[in-house]
């Protein structure tokens, strides 16, 4: 009841906004705020065991994006691009694939079709529709800087006080999975709108982009000062979590969009990069115990066998482990893995060799998202996904290079950065639909800005509509 209330509510706005402004700056607005509010406003349709992956239902920002999508088709003013961006093409073929391992692993059924729709084609087209102009990205921006700023806000009244403002105001979450009161550095680990800390500082990564982008148009004095408070706003969301991936992750996402927008920086970024990985490579022990301290000093660690092998294991040193467990069933994946059905709870329902059978329950769960989508779309899915994915970032490397210094250019490098972020720290974390969405709504907008930039003469001054 209470999803279909607020879906109702979201799309009265929606219908509203579209008839004030435009259906693009609507699905600019709404969508965000949409995508923000608790991943367990659900509307139960089957059911699954604890532990599910792609959910058991209808979330709110499916509801909405859809209800958003259908209303988009009849409403005036509306329009559809029809040029192809290159990561059209790839996330097409995305598509294409997911539905085609599962349908080889389980059947045909059109709950296939259904996931693949929610999952890849949904948010992609959500974001791509909302970018069409450049006054829709400056739109869309202060809405995201805004969101980004409230849930800052959540996540330091969770982390201080021990109380979740969104479970108060829309009900607690599921209690199965990660435990409500876990802590780190003195404080209660946020989870703002999501069902795990991680990936609620994955979304702060991915949304962080926006409000870099206002401070430093409020730096150039295009917009006002106060939106300078919004991108810091972030790194004390981050910090709430008590996540290390998305906090290193963040200071990537940092350096990545200094490294293409500033060319003085290129040079130092890139000397510290191949330092910090060198050493990393070279030392994977000790950077392993050195990020296993830092999130806790009094850290355990158990033994357990792994192809008849004793290894140390803990919840760092999982991520290490798992590619050893994992490795012949990744080996066996094959072009179209083993389908969604077959990873659908931890732990994974996958051959591997007798010798890690008893190992999969001490390391159940594959926190890395490529070798997890290995598993469930095989070498195909994986390498279109990966295709996809540095699609984006090109697409918006060559909007920063046709429009260098100029608002379109510098909105284009903080995404590139904050893609670039992500995907270091997907390497830490599975793929669930609480970031997901806002993952692949991101690379629909990448292809809005991308399209929007090719329309525009690279000589022309700064286009209109503030952005």
């Amino acid at each position: 009841m209470v999803l279909i209330i607020l879906a109702c509510v979201f799309f009265a706005f929606f219908v509203g906004i579209s008839i004030w402004k435009s259906p693009q700056a609507a699905l600019g607005q709404i969508i965000p705020v949409a995508a923000a509010l608790p991943v367990w406003i659900i509307l139960t349709l089957f059911d699954t065991k604890n532990g599910t992956l792609y959910g058991s239902g209808l979330d709110l920002k499916t509801a909405v994006g859809s209800g958003c999508l259908l209303a988009y088709s009849f409403l005036p003013g509306r329009t559809f691009p029809l040029r192809l961006a290159p990561l059209d093409l790839a996330v097409l073929l995305l598509i294409v694939s997911a539905i085609a391992a599962d349908c080889l692993a389980d059947g045909f059924s059109w709950l296939v079709i259904a996931r693949a729709y929610a999952e890849w084609y949904m948010p992609y087209l959500l974001g791509r529709l909302a970018i069409q102009s450049f006054a829709e990205a400056d739109s869309a921006a202060k809405v995201c800087a805004i969101v980004a700023a409230v849930l800052a806000g959540i996540a330091v009244v969770e982390a201080i006080a021990g109380t979740n403002v969104l479970e108060l105001m829309f009900g607690q979450r599921p209690r199965e999975g990660f435990p409500v009161d876990a802590s780190r550095w003195g404080m209660k680990r946020a989870y703002g709108n999501c069902m795990h800390p991680i990936y609620f500082g994955v979304i702060g990564v991915l949304v962080a982009a926006w409000p870099a982008y206002l401070a430093i148009n409020a730096l150039r004095r295009k917009v006002s000062p106060a939106w300078l408070f919004s991108f810091p706003a972030v790194g004390v969301w981050l910090f709430a979590t008590g996540s290390r991936g998305p906090i290193v992750a963040f200071a990537i996402a940092v350096l990545a969009a200094s490294f293409i927008a500033v060319k003085r920086t290129r040079v130092p970024i890139l000397a510290f990069g191949v330092a910090v990985i060198g050493f990393a490579a070279l030392n994977l022990d000790g950077t392993f115990s050195l990020l296993e301290k830092w999130g806790n000093p009094n850290a355990k660690r158990r033994v357990i066998e792994i192809a008849d092998e004793e290894r140390e294991q803990s919840g760092t040193l999982n991520r290490l482990n798992i590619w050893r467990v994992y490795k012949i069933a990744a080996n066996r994946a094959g072009l179209f893995g083993f389908g969604t059905e077959a990873v659908s709870s931890f732990p994974v329902n996958v051959p591997v060799g007798p010798a890690e059978v008893k190992t999969l329950r001490q390391t159940k769960y594959i926190d890395n998202v490529y070798l997890l989508l290995t598993l469930r779309f095989g070498y195909l899915g994986v390498g279109v996904f990966s295709v996809a994915a540095v699609s984006a970032i090109v697409q918006l490397i060559m909007v920063h290079r046709r429009m260098p210094g100029r608002s379109p250019g510098i909105l284009a490098a903080c995404l590139a950065g904050s893609l670039l972020g992500t995907y270091a720290v997907m390497m830490t974390v599975w793929m669930p639909p609480d970031y997901g969405f806002f993952l692949v709504w991101t690379w629909g907008v990448s292809s809005g800005l991308w399209l929007c930039v090719r329309a525009v003469a690279p000589e022309s001054k700064e286009p209109k509509g503030r952005l």
